[in-house]
């Protein structure tokens, strides 16, 4: 049986590498040697911390070498994990039946591999989510909790978290660290994701706004270090495909910010803010709304303006199946060392055979399509289908920077997730059956 989760009572083109400087009292000296004139302007202070990001016309940076090509190892289907929809912030199943679909994804997600799962803001509650991470010590999982917010039914969106009087997020985390300080962990590492997808105005009240995710994340790791141990916190992902529409609201409803554009804006207001995350969360989905095969991948940015996208190296994709490329290119472009990354989302749109659900769409590949693209997004084809392509992407499971891989998803409501589950779920949360997809996911783990 499902449940609709309660509603709760808690009511810029792309910036420059460099960031957006204010000048206060510049000091402009000219100093005449011969014929050379050497100009040095001093940049003043960072603006107030709580200044609202202003939208700038984009500036192309400058091109760097090509990327160091990656030595692929072995597949590792140790990697393989999943992202369950036990509760999806809207609606969740019964208890009694994660168990059953523990043991579904056991066949699929290899020893030590993650188990994704949502948590909003308004259910923390250690008795119930005890039990999550139960099951994964069961069954050799590692439990990543997204941490959410949670979602406005009649806007259609999730709300922004909650500030407190000063304007910080000093409330809402501790909220978050009571609640993962109060479970038995098992010994099990606590990774824990902070927001999803915040350059989208769905995942952030509308409109994205990367000065205050970043304030949301410098007030909130410290107090999840200081009382979860051995915590491993991941940024929220970025959503490549959100175009730049410069603050405005299109046709969906919404506002988007460029991935780019959003990352410039978090370090310009809390310098460095990349450098306290551990491990970089991506949702590498593929082109064409999610349905187009794995070796199809390009650089692109939208804008609404028709402005050019930043040139960046030669080879490096934002959109595919290894768009982490582009993320952690950027990521170097602060100083950040290379992250390890971890996919919590990824996966295909197929056409869902659901009736009466709200994912219908025409041209999506079939099921025994969207297996073979896993199979090769998985492991690479090196001949096994000799009709596909054998480059033009790089294997998740043989990608050392690639420390496992989240499928999206299992096991959601039907009606909502039946263009992406890979079971076939009954209204009522039970296995109908398996899908292609999951049973190629299958054969890695019984190799």
């Amino acid at each position: 049986m499902t449940h609709n989760t309660p509603e709760p009572d808690l009511g810029q083109s792309l910036i420059s590498q460099y960031g957006q400087w204010r000048r206060r009292g510049a000091i402009l000296i000219w100093i005449a040697i011969g014929l050379l004139c050497i100009g040095t302007l001093i940049g003043a202070a960072w603006d107030s911390a709580h200044r609202a990001p202003l939208p700038v016309t984009p500036t192309a940076v400058m091109p760097l070498p090509t990327l160091t090509p990656i030595a692929l190892n072995a597949p590792d289907p140790s990697k393989v994990g999943i992202h369950f929809l036990l509760d999806d912030g809207r609606q969740s199943w019964e208890t009694a039946l994660w168990d059953e679909h523990f043991q579904a994804a056991d066949r699929i997600v290899g020893k030590g591999g993650i188990a994704v799962q949502v948590v909003r803001s308004n259910d923390l509650r250690p008795h119930y989510w005890q039990y999550f991470l139960d099951l994964c010590a069961i069954y050799e999982m590692t439990p990543v909790f997204r941490l959410s917010t949670t979602f406005h039914r009649q806007d259609r969106f999730w709300r922004v978290p909650h500030k407190d009087a000063d304007g910080h997020y000093t409330s809402l985390a501790r909220s978050y660290a009571r609640f993962l300080s109060a479970m038995d962990w098992h010994g099990l590492t606590p990774y824990v994701v902070l927001l999803n997808e915040t350059n989208n105005g769905l995942e952030w009240g509308g409109k994205p706004d990367p000065a205050e995710y970043a304030r949301f994340v410098a007030d909130t790791i410290p107090i999840l270090r200081a009382v979860v141990p051995n915590i491993l916190i991941l940024n929220a992902a970025l959503d490549h495909y959100a175009p730049e529409t410069y603050g405005e609201k299109i046709e969906t409803g919404y506002a988007y910010m460029a991935a780019g554009t959003y990352m410039d804006q978090m370090e310009q207001t809390v310098p460095g803010v990349f450098r306290l995350f551990d491990v970089w969360n991506s949702h590498p989905y593929p082109l064409g709304a999610f349905r187009e095969p794995p070796w199809n991948t390009l650089y692109q940015v939208d804008s609404r303006r028709g402005l050019p996208a930043p040139i960046v190296p030669e080879g490096v994709k934002n959109r595919g199946i290894n768009s982490y490329e582009w993320e952690l290119w950027k990521l170097s472009t602060f100083g950040v060392s290379p992250l390890p990354v971890l996919i919590t989302e990824t996966g295909w749109r197929y056409a869902s055979e659901m009736e009466g659900g709200d994912d219908a769409g025409e041209g999506y590949p079939t099921q025994a399509e969207v297996a073979a693209y896993f199979d090769l997004a998985m492991g690479g084809n090196e001949g096994r289908y000799p009709d596909l392509p054998d480059t033009g992407w790089t294997p998740w499971l043989r990608d050392p920077r690639v420390i496992g891989v989240s499928i999206f998803a299992l096991d959601g409501v039907p009606t909502k997730w039946g263009h992406t589950n890979l079971l076939n779920m009954t209204i009522d949360g039970r296995i109908a059956s398996t899908t292609p997809m999951y049973d190629v996911l299958a054969k890695y783990q019984a190799q």
